[in-house]
């Protein structure tokens, strides 16, 4: 049994509160892999942000939210696109939540590659809608087509909803 599955075995995940799993997955993978870093790719209000304990960084477009997240310091305001153009860091966890749009959450993916560790993973949000509600932009967007096209095409080594 590898890391990752070590850690899905151990997760009660309620519906509901995945943001909370993810936190607890991200503080996992860094305690079992010792990792050290997080990119995270749309903060919004934090719930995610808010629980992860590592070094991180937040990329989001929304000054407001520096006001209401813990480590305001470590947020850049500007868009995914921007971030990637000018970053020259390398991240052990990179945490992809920001704008819930299929053709932006693959360019991040792929921007993704040029950052992450050697033995660094890339995580989805957003992945498994669960009514048509969770189709829209403001919750889930499009961004499961994505991920099945990746599933079937044979990118993707674990799944976990």
């Amino acid at each position: 049994m590898n890391n990752i599955e070590k850690i899905f075995k151990t997760i009660n995940l309620y519906e509901g509160d995945d943001h909370h799993f993810m936190g607890y997955l991200i503080n996992n993978l860094c305690k079992i892999n010792n990792y050290s870093s997080l990119l995270e790719l749309g903060v919004d209000v934090g719930n995610t942000w808010n629980q992860v304990e590592c070094r991180k960084v937040g990329v989001d477009n929304n000054p407001v939210i520096k006001g209401i997240i813990n480590d305001p310091e470590s947020l850049i305001i500007c868009t995914t696109d921007e971030f990637f153009s000018e970053n020259q860091d390398v991240f052990d966890v990179i945490f992809i939540d920001a704008l819930h749009e299929k053709n932006q959450a693959y360019k991040d993916f792929e921007n993704s590659f040029n950052c992450v560790s050697d033995n660094g993973v890339i995580l989805f949000h957003d992945i498994y809608p669960h009514t048509e509600d969770g189709t829209s932009i403001k919750a889930h967007g499009d961004v499961y087509e994505l991920w099945m096209n990746m599933v079937n095409s044979g990118y993707v080594l674990h799944t976990a909803v």
